[in-house]
């Protein structure tokens, strides 16, 4: 395989075969010139230097040495008409291609030394690093002076006084810095609501679903997940319609899970980031163990801890007596028993940092150069013999621009790595409502996505389950097992939770973003006319990338979360896509696993299929539409919507549309007569809001990140919330605008343009 693999590079290398990469739309690069986090302080603020001891933690993202090679072979490796499609490269064979090399490296790290740095971190991939600073050298270095100011409700931040620039011997090896502000301030979301842990007691006999004895609702374990979406036909000895020759458990598919260790914050200890008896005890549970003919097997975990700045967290263990405060144990328990209960045998691997490098983070962009380092180790880890297939991040902060994100985000693309992203969990409403710091439109890193890479963002569900639940839940302990007769799905909505009242609503989440442009995939799809409906909604004048892609249940599940130093084990009701992504990167494992490919940058592909059932509806669309329910700001409507994306995904279907060439490669050419033109909300006063946004655009320039925008000039930044709370819509409304209607500033040179899928008319940018 490795022969065949090194061959196909060989022929297909644009640099090798002599080929001059084709040019692109602007979409295909992340950035344009040096990105930084550094934010502009406002006209007339005082400025204090920051002591010159003062140390700083700064990221440097470096740069592809060819990256107009790589976004050609980007848009090959995803192109059904090219001979070089799903011609994946491994890992070594990405570095050896497109990689920075180790001179550039070197060069940069002899920079960094003789600027006084310590706590060096070079990333796995090679693509970023990460040092201290003391703020002379930051000053010396980048040609700016560190400052504090005060924002406009007094809070003291720091920022980089001036327009960073790289000293020569640096120019043209690094694309980004980060590490330059504190502002906003960091507040990390694990999309995770939770209940009180109750003690998890010994199935006895072969329990579905749970039943509340207290408030007759249903619960629901993993393996209710993998049966409801049918993944389960695509396993061995189930008489599905799969062929017995394709069928199979995903045990060469290696998924992988990015999060922080525990932390406990009394006494400032990293603690394990799971206790594999938990997880094991969980699978033991909910997993089919008795069936004769289609037993299934229970994935292997593996925690891989990321060092950064020289702190290595502790490997995943019993946590004895020592709690963990901050919740990630709870978060990472979660992820691998939602991967593992739906794709069964998978490998699966939790790639974490220090929880303490969270506790004392204070910028957002801080926090992403943490999750930079666990891509960059999850793709650079050998799996062998399986290959990793999914990765999944179920966090959230507000929207940003990280350049080594988007970076490893093009490597993940290369290498045939889908990477999933829980949409959020703020429900687009203010901040006042649920309690959260993320505002109201997308977050990071479910927002990013370009031409050829990116994330898939999946968004959350409230349903049900026919048949009769037999497991039970009380105040203090859960009973619950497996059974393979759960029903069909019943009372599918979009996931909006109000039931713990003002300051703790939670829901899925959506829109536009206000950072990154609408890829080409997404404008020539039958998503096209609501993604223009969402635009007008939020007051925004360009197109932009929307979310979520699909959905997954993100309700009323119960996961095992932890042990007591006397081995009783834990679960607790769980809410929040944060279940949704890990599950469905289950799910995608089962279907690369029959398909017997992977499926890298997955996203243009989502929105083909999807774009096909839009103009041929049938039987057959893999999509169940989500027309119900809403969340503060959105609502579900058929077709895409910003609540549920495209709905959610149905596993043999899945695996049907991308095993025929004319539903798989299906090109949209225009609007989809067959969607109807909403009505607005009523009783929203659309005026009202398009002038509270264009005020709040003045006032929340202090704060906004001024990062170089990917592939575009610099714009206005999000509005905050409107000081008076507004409903949310009701079900089935969605603000009307008539399919090719509203014109739109091209995100690329500025012209006026239609919302119609045709070139811009001073640009020529689709």
């Amino acid at each position: 395989m490795l022969a065949m693999a090194v061959a196909v590079l060989v022929v297909s290398s644009p640099l090798a075969a002599g080929v001059a990469p084709a040019s692109s739309s602007p979409a295909d690069r992340p950035a344009i010139g040096l990105v930084t986090d550094a934010v502009r302080v406002p006209t007339g603020s005082a400025v204090v230097p920051l002591p010159a001891s003062k140390n700083l933690v700064v990221s440097l993202t470096i740069a592809y040495p060819d990256p107009g090679a790589l976004e050609w072979f980007l848009a090959q490796v995803e192109d059904p008409s090219s001979p070089m499609y799903h011609a994946y490269l491994s890992n070594d064979e990405f570095e050896s291609e497109f990689g920075p090399s180790s001179g550039t490296l070197g060069t940069v790290l002899g920079v960094l030394d003789g600027a006084g740095a310590r706590n060096v971190t070079v990333g796995a991939d090679r693509l970023s690093v990460v040092a201290t600073l003391p703020v002379a050298s930051v000053d010396a270095l980048f040609d700016v002076r560190m400052v504090y100011f005060s924002t406009l409700d007094g809070t003291p931040v720091y920022t980089a006084l001036g327009s960073p620039t790289l000293p020569g011997s640096l120019s043209g090896l690094v694309a980004g810095i980060s590490g330059l502000s504190n502002a906003p301030d960091f507040r990390l979301s694990l999309n995770l609501g939770s209940t009180t842990p109750v003690r998890a007691v010994e199935k006895s006999g072969r329990d579905e679903f749970a039943l509340n004895n207290s408030t007759n609702t249903q619960w629901f374990v993993g393996s209710d997940f993998t049966q409801a979406f049918k993944a389960n036909l695509l396993f061995p000895g189930n008489g599905s319609v799969i062929s017995p020759i394709n069928a199979t458990f995903p045990t060469n598919v290696a998924v992988a899970t990015l999060l922080a260790s525990g932390y406990n914050a009394t006494n400032n200890t990293n603690t394990p980031p799971w206790d594999p008896a938990v997880i094991h005890a969980y699978f033991n549970d909910t997993l089919d163990n008795e069936s004769a003919l289609s037993k299934w097997p229970q994935s292997n975990l593996t925690g891989v801890p990321v060092n950064i700045s020289g702190i290595t967290p502790p490997l995943p263990g019993s946590f004895g007596a020592v709690n963990d405060t901050s919740l990630d144990e709870f978060e990472n328990s979660l992820d691998l028993e939602m991967a593992g209960s739906v794709a069964p045998g998978a490998p699966l691997y939790n790639f974490y940092f220090a929880g303490s490098l969270l506790e004392a983070a204070t910028s957002d962009t801080d926090v992403a150069a943490y999750f930079d380092q666990d891509l960059g180790a999850a793709l650079g880890y050998n799996y062998s013999p399986a290959r990793l297939g999914v990765v999944s991040a179920s966090f959230g902060i507000t929207d940003l621009n990280d350049s080594t994100w988007n970076e490893e985000l093009e490597e993940a693309a290369a290498e045939g790595v889908t990477v999933v992203a829980a949409s959020g969990d703020q429900g687009n409403a203010p901040n006042s409502l649920t309690g959260r710091d993320n505002g109201q439109w997308l977050v990071w890193p479910a927002s990013v996505a370009f031409n050829t890479s990116g994330v898939l963002s999946v968004g959350g569900v409230s349903f049900g389950l026919t048949g009769t639940p037999v497991g039970w839940v009380n105040a203090t302990t859960i009973e619950v097992g497996f059974d393979p007769t759960i029903g069909e799905l019943a009372n599918v909505s979009a996931w909006w939770d109000t039931t713990g009242g003002p300051g703790a609503y939670s829901g899925t989440e959506g829109g536009a973003s206000v950072i990154y442009p609408e890829p080409t995939w997404q404008f020539h799809s039958a998503a096209q006319p609501n993604i223009v409906n969402v635009t007008v909604q939020q007051g925004l004048s360009t197109l932009d990338r929307a979310a979520p892609d699909i959905a997954f249940p993100a309700n009323s599940t119960i996961a095992y979360v932890e042990a007591d130093q006397f081995g009783n084990i834990y679960g607790s009701l769980l809410e929040g896509t944060s279940i949704a992504a890990p599950a469905f990167a289950g799910l995608l494992a089962d279907v690369i696993a029959v398909a017997d490919h992977r499926f890298g940058f997955i996203a243009p592909e989502i929105y083909r299929i999807a774009s096909y059932f839009a103009a041929h509806p049938g039987p057959t669309d893999p999509f169940y539409d989500v027309t119900n329910g809403s969340n503060y700001f959105f609502s579900a409507t058929p077709g895409w919507d910003a609540t549920t994306g495209w709905g959610l995904p149905l596993a043999p279907l899945l695996y049907a549309a991308d095993a025929t060439p004319a539903i798989r490669d299906y090109q949209y050419t225009g609007p989809t007569p067959t969607l109807p033109t909403p009505a607005p909300p009523p009783g929203v006063p659309w005026t009202e809001i398009f002038i509270i946004f264009g005020v709040g655009a003045v006032v929340a320039i202090v704060l906004v990140i001024a990062m170089a925008r990917p592939s575009r000039s610099e714009r206005n930044p999000p509005p905050p919330p409107p000081a008076a709370v507004l409903p949310p819509p009701a079900p089935g409304t969605f603000p009307s605008s008539a399919y090719g209607g509203p014109t739109f500033l091209c995100p690329y040179c500025g012209a006026i343009r239609p919302a119609e899928p045709v070139r811009c008319p001073r640009c020529g940018a689709l």
